[in-house]
């Protein structure tokens, strides 16, 4: 799944798992566009992309024998270790999705260090009012109410 817009590119390929194109959809709204997609098979996608049996796990339906009885700690340390040893770091060569939070983290750093007193203000007061689901820049319609958390058409 690719979506282009002027000269951005966002690359969602391959997916772990089928999409239900009739239930799923986007939004486009005037500063974003929202795209939810409704997996065929319930699990809980590790990536959002990658092969199946990599990128997938597959909820239990029922109680399996071990899992009916004591539940055995996990050793979070060692699940850690495994994966940050199996990921490579890919380059925006590789991956145009490559640096997530770096780079999105190093865009609002620079947002924020180059605005002035009211942009500042209307994005520290939107943030933390929304619990950091909506990041505005417009004091003048920040400060007239209370920032609401964002939720989504897709969201239950």
């Amino acid at each position: 799944m690719t979506f282009t817009y002027d000269e951005q590119k966002l690359v969602l390929e391959p997916l772990p798992t089928a999409i239900d194109t009739e239930t799923s959809g986007y939004t486009v709204m005037k500063m974003k566009v929202e795209i939810g997609l409704v997996k065929k098979t319930p699990g809980r996608w590790n990536a959002i992309t990658g092969d199946q049996d990599e990128a997938v796990q597959h909820l239990p339906v029922s109680p399996t024998q071990s899992s009916s009885g004591r539940k055995q700690g996990k050793n979070w340390d060692a699940v850690t270790t495994q994966i940050l040893s199996t990921e490579k770091e890919k380059t925006i060569a590789e991956d145009p999705n490559a640096g997530g939070d770096v780079a999105a983290n190093e865009m609002f750093s620079k947002l924020y260090a180059d605005a002035d007193d009211d942009v500042r203000k209307a994005m520290i007061k939107s943030y933390t009012e929304s619990n950091g689901t909506s990041l505005s820049m417009n004091w003048d319609e920040v400060s007239k109410a209370k920032v609401e958390p964002y939720k989504s058409k897709y969201d239950d």
